[in-house]
């Protein structure tokens, strides 16, 4: 038995058939659709040497695009940012970048290390996590020997006279 499916991405339209009972199938191929994918070359996490994506964002997008059935159709960003908010802007979009791309539909995917926050979310779909990179600050552990000067080290001989004299 024949099943349609009618697919919708923004402005795309796919109408495809299925055979089978597999549901699965029938919620991850997406037909062979062709995405205009945005994205940023950056270290280790995604790159594009013209022909497919390396890195850990680009490998993870390569393996869903074998698994979902889809092309995809490239786009650096337009200038090299990955999205932050313009004040001030005089055009429809708030944000410069991958996310002002994806805002204004001149791509339908980013493949970036990109985080999430609530700016982002209001104009743009994420969708979950790939990876979890927290933050850390390395600093030099500090001598056994606590040293009173330590207090008073950071500032020139102008600040230490104008402390002792003026508190």
């Amino acid at each position: 038995e024949m099943t349609k499916i009618k697919a919708q991405f923004d402005e795309i339209n796919v109408v495809g058939e299925f055979t089978g009972d597999n549901i699965y199938n029938k919620r991850t191929d997406l037909l062979g659709i062709n995405l205009k994918v945005g994205y940023k070359n950056y270290g280790l996490m995604t790159k594009f040497d013209g022909n497919i994506f390396t890195g850990l964002m680009g490998k993870t997008f390569e393996t869903l695009k074998e698994q979902m059935n889809f092309t995809y159709t490239t786009v650096q960003s337009i200038d090299g940012q990955y999205g932050s908010q313009v004040e001030g802007n005089s055009s429809r979009s708030k944000f410069n970048g991958l996310i002002g791309m994806l805002e204004r539909k001149e791509i339908d995917i980013a493949v970036a290390d990109l985080s999430i926050d609530l700016a982002r979310v209001q104009c743009a779909d994420f969708g979950g996590y790939i990876i979890e990179d927290p933050s850390h600050a390395v600093i030099l552990r500090p001598d056994r020997n606590l040293l009173f000067s330590a207090y008073f080290s950071p500032f020139n001989s102008v600040s230490k006279i104008s402390l002792l004299f003026f508190s």
